[in-house]
């Protein structure tokens, strides 16, 4: 646990598995560990307060890494996918996909460990980042006015 204006080290705290994701909501943490399972910690305890399956359809989402939230939305990279799942975060359940097929292949030259691996959010302006592990970029994500459909 840091402090947020000086970066000093003020606590820290046990858990069991691994740690791949962190976000938060208004109320809890939100963590990943890799599986299909995203736990709401409490954040003055950090004790595990309600555990989320994550669902695409019917089949169990795994590999949930890099966590964000987003508008009420998690927003969660799959490891060793140019993808970006938006995740209820009550039910789990999969609300769609941002797919980046291809977008990043010059990242992948770099080195096998050049995977996407963050995402970003500024409330204060609505901008979404995404970057990678390894990458020399990082990219602002625009989303395009939808338009009206025609008569």
């Amino acid at each position: 646990v840091y402090d947020l204006k000086t970066f000093e080290r003020v606590g820290s705290f046990p858990y069991a598995g691994e740690g791949w994701g962190l976000t938060h909501d208004a109320e809890h943490l939100i963590m990943s560990d890799g599986s299909n399972t995203l736990q709401r910690l409490d954040p003055d305890t950090y004790q595990v307060t309600e555990r989320v399956s994550v669902f695409d359809r019917r089949a169990p989402l795994p590999w949930i890494n890099e966590l964000e939230y987003v508008n009420g939305q998690l927003w969660a990279n799959i490891f060793g996918q140019d993808r970006i799942a938006r995740i209820d975060p009550l039910s789990g359940d999969v609300l769609s996909w941002l797919d980046f097929a291809g977008r990043f292949a010059p990242h992948r030259k770099l080195s096998p460990s050049a995977v996407m691996n963050g995402i970003a959010f500024d409330a204060n302006s609505g901008r979404i980042f995404v970057t990678g592990k390894l990458w020399p970029k990082m990219y602002e994500l625009k989303q395009e006015p939808l338009k009206e459909p025609t008569k």
